[in-house]
């Protein structure tokens, strides 16, 4: 676990390279797998926790799972629409969205992942990833 001073929270990177448990997930099975270890899918609405998530991603994985969803009823396709899950919007948060960003193509539902360059981009849920847990410091 890595701490994210100012944030409150400790991350958690999972790696191909880490413990077999850490392998990489579908979205929904990130999800379980990190509320199992007592923690949760990372929320990185906080410019802090941002930085530490992107710096680990960076060495370790293309795209990694975060606690990012469209609203409810909301076009995914507007950058706008998605909020982490402490209820801050994307637009107001510390990460930006790629370029061409969110993409929502017919393929499935495409959730939010942070990529390996420290901006969000969309991807098909079902796809195996690495993802960012958090809990509490």
């Amino acid at each position: 676990w890595r701490a994210a001073p100012g944030a409150g929270v400790d991350l958690r990177l999972s790696s191909a390279r880490g413990a077999p448990q850490w392998l990489p997930r579908t979205r929904d099975g990130a999800s379980v797998f990190c509320e199992a270890h007592g923690a949760k899918l990372a929320t990185l609405s906080h410019p802090k926790a941002a930085e530490v998530a992107a710096c680990e991603a960076g060495d370790r994985a293309r795209y990694s799972w975060v606690a990012l969803s469209p609203r409810s009823g909301a076009d995914p396709s507007d950058p706008c629409a998605w909020v982490w899950a402490d209820g801050t919007g994307a637009c107001a948060g510390a990460l930006p969205w790629g370029p061409g960003q969110p993409a929502v193509s017919g393929e499935g539902p495409a959730c939010a992942a942070l990529f390996t360059l420290g901006f969000l981009v969309t991807v098909p849920c079902d796809e195996f990833n690495a993802f960012v847990c958090e809990r509490p410091a």
